[in-house]
């Protein structure tokens, strides 16, 4: 039996798209969701476990879809498809993703993504003033301006690739069994 990423740590599955939606919304945040054409029919399921200020997700909506969040403001995402393929526009920035190309996300810039039935993806969301924080202490001192990254990262090489191959096991290791805040949500 084929082990999906973060198994032990389903959080919720779905075919109501505002059910998707608002649970998805509570892990990551607020966003539009929208069935692409008129035959897909919703399939979705989210994995989830919280680190510190590292949210670690696995997340599959079984039909193609757009999602919008916006401006994320608070946080930046690192979005690896396992499968499928999509395509990411963060600000004026557009990336087509799929295995081995990633999409890393500024939280200041305008997010919107369109994603196949197929796509299977690990996103993780990086709390910004975590990220910020450790920059400022590597730079000595504080950021004069907001940190932005283009959204393209190749994950099929190098040390990309690395944090590609440890994402499933090592995270899922790290996460306890049962966390408290995915106790509340099953119960809502």
């Amino acid at each position: 039996m084929n082990r999906l990423p973060l198994d032990r740590h389903l959080l919720f599955r779905s075919s109501d798209v505002d059910q998707t939606r608002e649970r998805m919304a509570r892990v990551l945040c607020d966003h539009r969701l929208e069935l692409v054409g008129t035959r897909g029919r919703l399939d979705a399921r989210m994995h989830s476990c919280r680190l510190r200020a590292v949210s670690l997700n696995y997340v599959h909506y079984g039909a193609e879809v757009d999602v919008t969040p916006g401006r994320t403001e608070s946080f930046h995402v690192v979005q690896a498809h396992l499968a499928g393929k999509g395509v990411v526009r963060s600000g004026k920035c557009e990336v087509y993703t799929e295995p081995g190309l990633a999409a890393v996300t500024t939280p200041t810039a305008p997010l919107r993504m369109r994603l196949s039935e197929t796509s299977r993806l690990l996103v993780v969301r990086f709390e910004r003033t975590a990220v910020e924080a450790v920059l400022s202490r590597h730079l000595g001192g504080p950021l004069r301006h907001p940190l932005e990254f283009r959204p393209g990262m190749n994950v099929g090489e190098g040390r990309p690739a690395c944090w590609r191959r440890s994402a499933g096991p090592t995270w899922t290791a790290r996460c306890s069994p049962t966390p408290a805040w995915r106790r509340r949500w099953r119960s809502s």
